[in-house]
C-alpha cells in the first residue's frame, strides 16, 4: 500500500491568461508518503509529522493506493475525515540533519564515474525523525546542478515500507551536457535540521565508447590474458 498525507488545503487564484481568473482549492503540502504491508486487509502508518507545519488545525487528507502482489487488482481512495494541526508541546530532541548517499542511475555508480546525458539522480535518505517534504522551508529537497540549475525532488521521494525513518528517491534529468558536473543536494529533517551532499559525474559524447577502468590478467603473462573494461 502506498499512501500520502496532505496538510490543510489552500485556496489559489488561476493566472487569468485566457479567461477571468478564478479561485479552487488545492492540497500542495506533502506531509508523508511512504509504503505499508498489508495483512488481511488491514495496514498500519507510523510518521513524524514536521515542526514547521501550519498550527492552525484543519482538514488533512490521506490519499491510498492499493494493489495486489501480482498487479491484476487496484484499490484507491482518499480519506478527508481527520485534523491535522497544533503541535506535540515536548517533542523529542533531534539535533542532527539527515544522513544523505546519492547516485547517478542506480545505486552502483561511484563517485566521479560516467553517465548517460539523460539519466536519474538516485537519492537515500535516513533520519530518526523522517524526511521533510512539506515544501514549508526549510522542508523542501532541493538539487542543484552546477550551481546553476534548481531541481525540487519533494514529488519523488518515497519513505521504505514500514518505515518512515528512510526513504529513498529517483528525479529524472534530461539532455545534460557532455563533460565533468556537480550536484549538491539538501535535505531537512522533520526537527529542520538541514544536511548537505555532493556528487561529482561525468557526462561522455553522444554515441563515443568510454572506458573507465580496464584490467588483464594474469599480469604480466608469457602467452595469453584475460582483458576486461568497463
Amino acid at each position: 500500500l502506498e499512501a500520502t498525507l496532505f496538510d490543510k488545503r489552500v485556496t489559489s487564484l488561476t493566472k487569468g491568461d485566457e479567461n477571468p481568473p478564478f479561485s479552487y482549492s488545492v492540497w500542495p503540502h506533502a506531509l508523508f508518503r511512504g509504503k505499508a504491508s498489508v495483512q488481511q486487509g488491514e495496514f498500519y502508518l507510523e510518521m513524524m509529522l514536521p515542526v514547521n507545519l501550519v498550527q492552525e488545525v484543519g482538514q488533512g487528507k490521506l490519499a491510498l493506493y492499493a494493489h495486489t502482489t501480482d498487479k491484476k487488482r487496484e484499490a484507491l481512495g482518499t480519506f478527508t475525515d481527520l485534523k491535522i494541526g497544533e503541535a506535540e508541546p515536548s517533542p523529542p530532541g533531534d539535533n542532527r540533519g539527515p544522513a544523505i548517499q546519492l547516485f547517478m542511475s542506480d545505486t552502483t555508480f561511484v563517485n566521479g564515474g560516467y553517465t548517460n546525458a539523460n539519466t536519474r539522480l538516485v537519492g537515500v535518505l535516513t533520519d530518526e525523525s523522517g524526511i521533510n517534504l512539506s515544501g514549508y522551508e526549510p522542508g523542501n529537497l532541493i538539487a542543484v546542478l552546477d550551481g546553476e540549475k534548481t531541481f525540487v525532488v519533494n514529488d519523488y521521494y518515497v519513505a521504505d515500507q514500514d518505515d518512515y525513518t528512510s526513504g529513498t528517491f529517483s528525479y529524472p534529468l534530461f539532455d545534460l551536457s557532455p563533460g565533468r558536473h556537480t550536484i549538491r543536494f539538501t535535505a531537512s529533517d522533520n526537527h529542520n535540521n538541514e544536511a548537505v551532499a555532493t556528487i561529482e559525474f561525468e557526462v561522455g559524447k553522444e554515441n563515443e565508447l568510454l572506458i573507465e577502468a580496464l584490467n588483464n590478467y594474469p599480469n604480466p603473462f608469457s602467452e595469453s590474458t584475460l582483458v576486461e573494461f568497463s
